[in-house]
């Protein structure tokens, strides 16, 4: 069976928050990616240098496709004989996909009335992208009030928006990130099933917070790491229990063959439970170490 791993990166495969991670993850997902030749897909809020950043600094596996600013972005990845070494082609159609429902003098308009919505702080330039709007929230914010404002404003903006709400643990920091109605990382996972003919059965999805909700209580069957916080978690099995895709969310636990299930730990476990060829695999290269 072909087997395609879309992970979000912080704190899902980058051990980059505030639990303690196993050394061992990431070298043993690397080797699995080889033996097993699964298709990898990075699927993240990062654009796309800091995915470069964040591969060189963790030593990561090279994707076949990265998924970045929140879902609005899709690159191929690809080898060359360049000095580069690898490409990053974008996915001009999935540009066109959302292009058509995005205009840019009514985003001006949207972030002008934003400006008066005191609970939110326009995120710095370099964290803006095309089809992503991002805000920091006030920590004071009830967030189902501020999400109904927001949408109110972006209607009658005339924009169709999707609005996805997040939360940075490492900094306790609330997020909010306003895409095309038709982006998000689900939208951008589906687009490539689509666009490669991948089954629900052929793929696994591994997040961690607020922004892999869509895609964790989906049909698409998904693993919320050890580290998710207890509140994203709880939700997570109650949407998913009201959408009727229970049986497609797996927490990691941890105490998985001397493994905390926390960041890329959490992947492997989730990759054991859905594929049970793994097992033994992961049994068989921790006993070596």
């Amino acid at each position: 069976m072909n087997i395609t791993l879309c992970t979000d990166l912080d704190r899902t495969l980058l051990p980059n928050g505030l639990q303690e991670s196993d050394p061992q993850a990431i070298p043993l997902l690397k080797e699995l990616i080889r033996q097993k030749d699964i298709t990898l897909i990075y699927v993240t809020g990062r654009d796309r240098k800091l995915v470069e950043q964040a591969m060189e600094e963790y030593d990561l596996p090279i994707p076949d496709h990265a998924i970045t600013d929140v879902g609005t972005k899709i690159y191929h990845i690809s080898e060359n004989n360049t000095a580069d070494k690898y490409s990053w082609k974008p996915d001009e159609n999935y540009t066109q996909y959302l292009q058509k429902d995005w205009d840019s003098s009514k985003l001006k308009h949207l972030v002008t009335q934003l400006a008066v919505v005191s609970e939110l702080q326009l995120q710095e330039p370099e964290k803006q992208s095309q089809f992503k709007l991002s805000y920091y929230v006030d920590d004071q914010a009830d967030s189902s009030l501020l999400g109904q404002k927001v949408k109110k404003v972006s209607d009658a903006s005339g924009l169709a928006c999707n609005l996805i709400a997040s939360h940075d643990e490492t900094t306790d920091t609330g997020l909010l990130d306003i895409l095309p109605a038709a982006a998000s990382k689900y939208h951008a996972i589906r687009f490539l099933m689509d666009k490669y003919g991948i089954a629900s059965r052929e793929i696994i999805f591994c997040g961690d917070s607020g922004n892999d909700m869509e895609v964790a209580v989906s049909e698409i069957p998904s693993v919320l790491v050890n580290n998710t916080q207890p509140a994203v978690k709880q939700h997570a099995l109650q949407l998913a229990e009201q959408n009727h895709h229970a049986e497609q969310l797996y927490i990691a636990k941890g105490d998985f063959y001397g493994l905390n299930g926390c960041y890329c730990s959490g992947v492997l476990e989730g990759l054991a439970y859905y594929y049970g060829e793994f097992e033994k695999l992961i049994a068989e290269h921790i006993a070596k170490t």
